[in-house]
């Protein structure tokens, strides 16, 4: 149980950094043409500056530290493929190399906070 609390803490400590890095230094940008093929359009995330870069490399290796020990230190599992997927779904994400279909950076936030809670439980599987 205690390394559970221990995990749950690392994670909303986490989440709390990625929020205050995807609302205060995150925008998206509307793909030109991008509504005919795609309902509401597709977006792209606009370059960071420099500062912001720091910040979203330092969260991505927290990140990687986090999660690190537990993907490669743990004994197969049928579960352990579902948390290397929402892994790296959450690396994309921060990395911002991904298209996303929302133009709002809330529903990015929820997505990656939906992905932390399905990790934090798989974790309790393996």
């Amino acid at each position: 149980m205690l390394r559970f609390e221990k995990l749950n803490q690392q994670f909303v400590e986490f989440s709390e950094k990625i929020q205050d890095f995807i609302i205060y230094n995150s925008r998206l940008v509307y793909v030109k043409g991008s509504e005919e093929v795609v309902e509401n359009g597709a977006y792209t995330w606009s370059l960071l500056q420099p500062d912001q870069q720091v910040i979203q490399s330092a969260i991505c290796r927290k990140y990687e530290t986090l999660m690190h020990p537990i993907l490669t230190s743990t004994s197969e599992s049928e579960h352990l493929s579902t948390l290397k997927e929402s892994y790296e779904r959450v690396v994309y994400i921060l990395k911002q190399e991904e298209i996303v279909f929302t133009d709002n950076v809330a529903d990015v936030l929820e997505s990656i906070r939906i992905e932390l809670k399905l990790q934090l439980y798989l974790c309790t599987q393996l």
